[in-house]
């Protein structure tokens, strides 16, 4: 005869159901992977267990400069739903892209033509989205190592000042990041320490670039 009360209390269950789930994603994880290096392109995955919730995996694909196009991931999908755990949702989705926006005045030796002006930027930008792209193995960048390499993108340049004139300083630094095969764009914000890091699903890339040139005589 039973009296009408639960054998397992409601922790319990949510315990053990958690702890089920945990063991069913994990044992999947290795072939998920293995699975996903298998399509032409795919340089890297990150999954990401319970990322949208309890019986959810977030998986980031991540092809050639960390982008994914639409058929990579459509074939990432096809390969995972043969091997994927019953019960579990399966995310298939880009990484997400940590844009930066730089804001800074340069002093430079001499006035400069438009066109020189233009040769500048150019060598700064290249110079800057190659740091940028090359700590996405740290997941940390250095602002000072960044203002090193614009330092060193052109013999004209002088210093870097920052917007109330003490020298070697970015005016403003921003991030936005965007998500998904839309490209959504979060609300961009500032930095205000030394260092940016990034989570193990996103990627930095280089963003807008805003540059003023004021000549220096001393």
């Amino acid at each position: 005869i039973l009296n009408g009360r639960n054998n397992e209390a409601d922790d319990s269950l949510r315990f053990r159901i958690t702890n089920q789930y945990s063991s069913i994603v994990k044992d999947s994880e290795d072939s998920i992977f293995l699975r996903s290096l298998e399509v032409p392109g795919v340089v890297d995955i990150r999954i990401m267990p319970s990322y949208y919730g309890i019986g959810t995996v977030g998986i980031f694909v991540f092809g050639a400069g960390y982008k994914s196009s639409s058929a990579l991931l459509s074939e990432v999908r096809r390969k995972i739903s043969l091997i994927g755990s019953p019960g579990v949702k399966y995310e298939v989705v880009p990484g997400i892209t940590v844009y930066l926006d730089f804001e800074l005045s340069i002093y430079v030796r001499e006035s400069l033509p438009d066109d020189q002006k233009m040769t500048l930027e150019k060598n700064i930008k290249r110079n800057l989205k190659l740091a940028v792209n090359a700590e996405n193995s740290t997941r940390e960048i250095s602002i000072n190592s960044l203002k090193d390499v614009i330092m060193q993108s052109d013999p004209l340049i002088r210093g870097v000042i920052a917007r109330d004139g003490s020298s070697n300083l970015f005016r403003s630094v921003y991030i936005r990041k965007t998500y998904g095969e839309q490209k959504k764009t979060s609300e961009r914000y500032s930095i205000t320490n030394g260092f940016i890091s990034s989570e193990p699903e996103e990627y930095f890339n280089l963003g807008t670039l805003d540059i003023e040139f004021e000549v220096y005589n001393k």
